[in-house]
């Protein structure tokens, strides 16, 4: 665990860029609200609203509180009632426009699909946010509970009102959003605004069913001792690797949420053991938001310097408004940090962690795991995907796993990955990943 002085300098350090509620800057000047004064069949009429502007994220970069601005462009399309249409693009500063993919959300009442049904933490931040984009919005400061991050704060002010079509609107809103996975900070400005009839075919969403509702993990022994632990409402997987010393968990995905839930099931499926460690590939959500719920469970996290102190981070995090586990328990976080290797177990049954770093070409920090006795490696995300043609390909990172595997002579029969969940299954034999590695080339 981190010294106590290393924990609050730390924490202080980098609380500001996730939305920590902390004062750490003087605050902006108050804007007015959006709009002035307007009729209320103006504020209830359906609408085509354009934004143009940046979107400054984290969450997945190559170190934590590591932070990229993308351009953006949001197409808001209003019944002015419960549908509401967000259409979502953006690409790169130095990428063509033309070539960027948008993403479209339906919002119809309390449901919220995209290509499938929408994430809850997503769904009610991407709401809120597109709600403000409207005509007669408010300026809204709110204290948010995060399954990842505890307590947040979401804000959206707006910038002097502009007639556009007889409509007063903002004519640039500055927003901040907490999601699953993500949080990040939009300053957009206003390009078009144009009266429609409730009745366009831009107001047609698909038939949206149901929210998905949590399920059990599905459990699979893919090798002797070797578990995993799928949660296919969220596409997410913990590894667990029974140890002599007790069981040990790889990854702990997305937020204290889910982590909980991952872990009522591995202490009901092993009722006698307990969970010794928890290991973490990378500092992204899918591996390290879930952590809490393993340290309350009395897992010692292992984790190379940076991704450790990320963790002790996270578990100082304030969980205020809705507590978890980890906040109702006081507990204190058992952290380990190693450089380069880490084993524990024995020859039967063990677990060789190896930092592979930089030749992941994905994070700083990247740990696969080598279990001894059944000879598998488990990595992250790097290793292979579902190609749009059919079959499988090799990630364009894959090379640079392949190579720090060669060099630590590893005998490597059986790859698992541990995301994505839905759309592949999560073992190949060495031989055939290999196959895909090879045909792929040394691109990245």
């Amino acid at each position: 665990m981190l010294p106590p002085g290393r924990r609050l300098v730390f924490w202080l350090a980098h609380a500001c860029s996730l939305g920590s509620g902390l004062a750490c800057s003087a605050p902006p000047p108050a804007l007015p609200p959006s709009p002035g004064a307007h009729a209320a069949e103006a504020c209830a009429a359906p609408i085509e609203l354009e934004y143009e502007g940046t979107l400054d994220r984290e969450g997945h970069f190559a170190r934590p509180f590591a932070r990229a601005t993308v351009n953006v462009r949001w197409h808001v399309v209003w019944d002015g009632g419960a549908t509401l249409r967000l259409d979502w693009t953006e690409w790169e500063a130095d990428r063509d426009r033309a070539a960027a993919e948008t993403a479209t959300t339906w919002f119809v009442g309390d449901r919220a699909w995209s290509d499938g049904p929408v994430d809850a933490v997503d769904a009610r931040a991407l709401r809120a946010a597109a709600r403000s984009t409207l005509p007669c919005a408010t300026p809204r400061h709110q204290r948010v509970a995060h399954p990842r991050l505890g307590d947040v704060v979401e804000d959206a002010t707006f910038a002097a009102p502009v007639v556009q079509n007889g409509v007063s609107l903002p004519s640039a809103i500055h927003l901040s959003a907490a999601l699953r996975d993500n949080s990040w900070v939009a300053e957009l400005r206003l390009t078009r605004a144009t009266p429609i009839d409730a009745r366009s075919s831009l107001l047609r969403p698909p038939v949206i069913p149901a929210a998905r509702l949590p399920l059990a993990p599905r459990i699979t022994e893919v090798a002797s001792g070797v578990w995993t632990f799928d949660l296919d409402d969220v596409d997410a997987r913990t590894v667990v690797v029974e140890l002599p010393e007790g069981l040990a968990a790889i990854d702990a995905p997305l937020g204290s949420d889910v982590g909980e839930r991952l872990v009522d099931a591995i202490e009901t499926k092993f009722p006698d053991r307990s969970i010794r460690y928890l290991f973490v590939g990378h500092y992204h959500p899918h591996y390290t938001g879930g952590a809490r719920a393993f340290l309350a469970a009395g897992a010692t996290v292992v984790a190379p310097p940076k991704t450790a102190a990320f963790v002790d981070w996270l578990a100082a995090r304030p969980f205020t408004l809705a507590p978890d586990r980890f906040a109702r328990e006081h507990a204190s976080p058992q952290i380990q940090s190693f450089e380069g290797r880490f084993e524990v177990g024995d020859a039967a049954r063990g677990i060789i962690a190896i930092n592979i770093g930089a030749a992941s070409a994905h994070t700083d920090e990247y740990t696969v795991f080598f279990v001894t006795g059944p000879h598998v490696l488990i990595e992250d995300d790097v290793g292979w995907f579902s190609s749009p043609e059919g079959g499988l390909r090799a990630s364009g990172r894959a090379r640079g796993v392949f190579e720090a595997l060669a060099r630590e002579k590893l005998d490597v029969t059986t790859m698992l990955q541990v995301w994505p969940v839905r759309t592949q299954e999560p073992t190949l034999s060495f031989d055939a990943w290999r196959s895909l590695v090879v045909a792929r080339g040394a691109g990245r």
